[in-house]
């Protein structure tokens, strides 16, 4: 395991794999002996950054936050997973989570973009679109459908649409 240290931060090569930490946090860690693994797909789906300790998987992100209860979320502000400083991450409290996918993907057997939400593990299908400017668009209509419908929170909708926007500036 790579360690490279950047004034308070610490980036920790995980297989291939650079996860970034506070260097308080990655200091304490390493002093109970603790140890930072990714698991999930190597283009970033599924991806979870964690540590073992006394035989449980522990998410790394829960652990920065301090977060004891099943109610509460962590939340990446820049959408990326394994970035785990303090400052990239935010409490949610609640019970939705969406998941932080693209939305949407091309149909080959088809020929159109499939539109989809994730909510707590349950998917919810948009309308069908010819270009992945409609298909983005229709993602966001969606994430308002749902909101209207009250299966997510107002505040779940605008992190949702914000991830969105930083994404779409990337």
């Amino acid at each position: 395991m790579a360690l490279q240290q950047t004034g308070e931060y610490v980036s920790v090569d995980c297989g291939g794999r650079v996860v970034q930490l506070d260097k308080v946090f990655y200091d304490a860690l390493t002093k109970r002996g603790l140890s930072v693994m990714v698991m999930g797909m190597e283009d970033g789906t599924n991806t979870q950054v964690y540590t073992r300790h006394k035989g449980k998987q522990i998410s790394i992100s829960r652990l920065v936050l301090g977060l004891k209860d099943d109610a509460s979320h962590a939340l990446h502000r820049n959408g990326n997973k394994l970035d785990c400083r303090r400052k990239n991450l935010r409490r949610y409290q609640g019970g939705t989570v969406i998941g932080t996918g693209k939305n949407f993907s091309w149909s080959s057997t088809f020929k159109h973009w499939e539109t989809e939400i994730e909510v707590d593990g349950r998917q919810y299908h948009g309308k069908t679109a010819d270009t992945a400017q409609e298909a983005a668009k229709e993602v966001i209509r969606l994430a308002h459908k749902l909101y209207k419908k009250r299966i997510i929170s107002r505040a779940c909708l605008q992190d949702f649409l914000a991830r969105k926007k930083r994404l779409a500036r990337s």
